[in-house]
């Protein structure tokens, strides 16, 4: 997968944000790839995202690595999760592709990526956990103190396409685009219930 960094020669240093202005490209620890169009509604909404065009764009389509999935962009739902992430909250960092609610179709996959096949609809997690803080090792990736989200820190998923990691994306085939973009709200509702342990009665 391509990592965004700032000045990287793939990208001639240069992005291009949803009213045609260059700027320099943002800084990314996480390797995220995407591809949109402006979209006057969604920059004015959300104030705007990045874009690449030319040979970036390019570069990006074809940038899927080993553990990698490339996914068609379907549907991205807007929560108010989104709404907090514009006013600065979540550590959001700008500029900022939005979005965290995501069904999809795979386009391609990496050589090592087995358990998903092209062609089926998808949804994905958006939560980057460390796996290496006293949190993450005990199980409780949901308190991990170095926890990262697409849609807040790296670039989400208001684009044409998104290549993500493998163990983010999970299948939702079957399920209609309506109910499938409801997949990232619906875990968060059920981690709750599940840690609170309702019973009936």
């Amino acid at each position: 997968m391509t990592e965004l960094t700032a000045g990287s020669g793939l990208l001639a240093g240069q992005l291009f944000d949803g009213y045609g202005a260059s700027a320099p490209a943002p800084a990314a620890a996480f390797a995220l790839d995407v591809v949109r169009r402006p979209t006057a509604d969604i920059a004015t909404v959300l104030g705007g995202g990045w874009i690449a065009s030319g040979p970036a764009l390019a570069s990006l389509l074809h940038g899927v690595g080993p553990s990698d999935v490339r996914i068609r962009v379907k549907q991205v739902g807007v929560c108010g999760t989104d709404l907090h992430i514009h006013n600065g909250d979540f550590n959001a960092v700008f500029p900022l592709i939005p979005g965290h609610e995501l069904v999809g179709v795979v386009d391609s996959l990496g050589d090592d990526v087995e358990r998903l096949a092209v062609g089926e609809q998808v949804s994905v997690n958006p939560n980057i956990f460390c796996g290496t803080c006293d949190y993450c090792l005990s199980g409780r990736l949901i308190l991990c103190a170095d926890a990262k989200g697409l849609g807040s820190n790296y670039p989400g998923f208001f684009a044409e396409y998104v290549t993500v990691p493998a163990n983010l994306v999970f299948s939702v085939q079957g399920l209609p685009l309506d109910t499938a973009v409801f997949t990232e709200p619906a875990a968060c509702a059920m981690h709750g219930l599940e840690t609170l342990n309702l019973r009936p009665g």
